[in-house]
This record gives structure tokens, C-alpha cells and sequence, in this order.
């Protein structure tokens, strides 16, 4: 029995339990390579967000216009941040590839972020910085005349124009040079001191200019007020203008409520404001220089003399009339200068339909028999 008994060792038990213990642990291994497996298949829309759709945006948000830049590296920066919080708190991919792309995006967080900070305050609107009276300290300004006068400016109408408003001076300066070449007729010096928004609406401002002022001349004018403070973008002089006019004899007194408009921080006229009240008094405003009594020129009534040889002016370009002036107001600034050509050759079959332009006064047609 004992023989029998040291026959049979206890090794097939062993070898059986080592071998059943290795089957468990192949089988757990089978199982994590699968959870692992599992795992990669799920987080894969992740692994293509964080490989194509961060750097594209990342990119885009330094390349694109700056009007939109911005709106870009917010979409990145919100992007990233929620593609961190779902590998931390998803545990996706491995441990060590977690932490490697986590160090890559939260770079490319900070340089977004800091690119975009810059941006933001470069583009923030500057408030203006008042000036204190810490110059009147060193000046030697006494404090108590600063304070004084702190204090009228601020219980002042804000409908005067105070000392020293450099608004009412740049507006006044404008009406000033306006008011000078209108004087002296000098319709193309006019049509850039208008304001923008009339000349964009007429097809011709400078023949448009002429029509509302044609007939009108200013000799003298003073000011009697500006109405509005610095902040207005729109100021109105009244002045008193003495207007020549061709239809009367003598010059006669208007009162003009000028509108000057400012439009990115340069004043202009408002044409349409230029239209005046007669005074009823001939005499001047108060504060008006001491007019001379002027003769109007007189509008001739015979034509100027002209020969042959006088040249004039027209549009090869399917013009009706031949002009005395090279640059006629009555012609489109686009067709100037006008082509010139004899008088003498009026009659010819090229300028024959041809008609005197009645507004530089250009000679008659020569007859026949010259």
C-alpha cells in the first residue's frame, strides 16, 4: 500500500492547479487588453479633436483678419479647456499619453490666452485723461483764483460759446474761409469746405453750389453768436452778412443762421443753411465795420469784342454749346478742361448745331458774311 502510494506523487495536482491559475490569469489578461480596447474606441472623436480640430482652430486664430481673430481664440480657449476636463474626468488613453497631451494643449492655452489679452486691451477705447491744476502748483497760480474759476466755468450756460473753445474756433475758422471764397466766386476752393453728405447727393455739387448762390454776393458779415458747446458735433453762427445781389441796386443786410456739422473731427457748411432773414434796419449790426456804399458791377450788355482768332470751347464728347471759359461750371468736372477751337470756324459743319453757352456768356455766332 505505502509502494502504491509513493507511485502516485501529488505532481498531475500541482501541475493541474499552477496550470488552472495560469488560465486565470491569461483570461484577466485577455480582459484588460479588451477594457483597454474598449476604452481607445470610445475616447476616439476625442483623439481627433485633439489632433485636427485644436490646431486647426489654434491656427486659424493667429492667420484669420483681426475683426474676427478674436472670436476664434475664444472658440479655441473653450475648446481646449472642455477637452482637458473630459480626459481628466474620463480617464481617457493612458495615464502617461493623458498627461503629455494635457501639457500640449495647456500650452497652446496660455499662448492663446495671452495673445488674446494683448488684443483686447490694444483695442479697448482710451479714455481721455483730464488734466489737473498741478501746473498752476508750479506756476505759481494761486489756488484760490483755480477754484474760483473752476467753479463759474461749471454754473456757465452751455449753450455760450466760453473763451478759448477750440470747437467754435476750428467751426469759425471753416465759415471764415467759406464766406472768403464765396466772395470772391471761387466755386471748386467751396465744394470741399461742404459738408460730405450734400456733395455725395448731388450729381454736380460745385453746378449745385453755384445755382443756391449765384445770384447772391457777400461783402461783409459779423458774428454775433455760436450756439452749442465743445462736445456738440454740430454748431450753429449766427452772423450778419451784407448781400450783394444782382437783382437789386444795393447791397442789403440778411441775418444767417450758418450749420456746421463735424465729421471725423473736421467742421463743414451745410449749404442749405446759407438761406437768410432781411433785417428790416439798413444800417449795419452793431459791431459791423463802417460800410462803403458800393456800386454792384454792372452786367454788360454788349458782348465783348472778338475776332477770328478768339478762341472757344466745347465738348467733343456729344457737347450741345460752345463756351467763352475753358473750365465752365455749366460742364461736368469729368469733360474738363473743354477743347478749344477757333470763332471763326463756328459756322463750319462740325460746329455748326453747336449753341452759346449762357452761362460764361460766350459770343454769338459769327454770321455768313464774315
Amino acid at each position: 500500500m505505502n509502494g502504491n502510494r509513493n507511485r502516485y506523487s501529488s505532481t498531475p495536482l500541482s501541475g493541474i492547479k499552477n496550470r488552472k491559475h495560469g488560465q486565470q490569469a491569461d483570461f484577466s489578461g485577455t480582459n484588460r487588453d479588451r477594457g483597454e480596447d474598449d476604452q481607445g474606441n470610445r475616447f476616439a472623436w476625442l483623439v481627433v479633436v485633439i489632433l485636427v480640430v485644436l490646431p486647426v482652430l489654434f491656427v486659424l486664430s493667429f492667420i484669420l483678419p483681426e475683426s474676427i481673430r478674436n472670436i476664434f481664440k475664444f472658440i479655441f480657449l473653450g475648446a481646449s479647456l472642455l477637452t482637458l476636463a473630459i480626459m481628466c474626468f474620463g480617464k481617457a488613453f493612458t495615464k502617461n499619453a493623458r498627461y503629455s497631451m494635457s501639457l500640449i494643449i495647456a500650452a497652446l492655452v496660455v499662448i492663446s490666452g495671452v495673445s488674446l489679452a494683448v488684443s483686447l486691451r490694444a483695442n479697448a477705447p482710451r479714455v481721455p485723461v483730464t488734466t489737473n491744476n498741478t501746473a498752476n502748483f508750479f506756476t505759481g497760480t494761486n489756488a484760490l483764483e483755480s477754484f474760483t474759476a473752476q467753479n463759474s466755468t461749471e454754473t456757465t450756460d452751455t449753450n455760450a460759446t466760453p473763451m478759448g473753445d477750440e470747437a467754435a474756433s476750428a467751426a469759425q475758422m471753416k465759415m471764415e474761409s467759406f464766406m472768403g471764397y464765396w466772395q470772391d466766386e471761387q466755386w471748386e476752393q467751396m465744394v470741399p469746405l461742404c459738408l460730405p453728405s450734400w456733395v455725395n447727393s448731388q450729381e454736380s455739387p460745385r453746378i449745385q453750389l453755384f445755382y443756391l448762390l449765384a445770384n447772391r454776393k457777400p461783402i461783409d458779415h459779423t458774428i454775433e453768436s455760436i450756439t452749442g458747446s465743445s462736445a456738440d458735433d454740430s454748431r450753429t453762427i449766427t452772423t450778419n452778412v451784407l448781400i450783394s445781389k444782382t437783382t437789386t441796386a444795393n447791397p442789403e443786410w440778411y441775418r444767417m443762421q450758418v450749420l456746421m456739422i463735424r465729421v471725423n473731427n473736421n467742421w463743414y457748411v451745410d449749404p442749405n443753411s446759407l438761406s437768410g432773414t432781411k433785417l428790416a434796419a439798413t444800417t449795419p449790426p452793431e459791431g459791423a465795420a463802417p460800410q462803403v456804399t458800393t456800386v454792384p458791377t454792372a452786367i454788360p450788355t454788349a458782348e465783348p469784342p472778338v475776332s477770328g482768332d478768339t478762341v472757344v470751347y466745347y465738348n467733343p464728347q456729344g457737347g450741345k454749346y460752345y463756351h467763352a471759359n475753358q473750365n465752365c461750371i455749366k460742364v461736368s468736372t469729368q469733360y474738363l478742361p473743354l477743347t478749344g477751337f477757333y470763332w471763326r470756324d463756328l459756322n463750319s459743319p462740325q460746329f455748326k448745331s453747336l449753341l452759346p453757352c449762357p452761362d460764361c456768356h460766350a459770343p454769338s455766332r459769327p454770321s455768313i458774311t464774315e
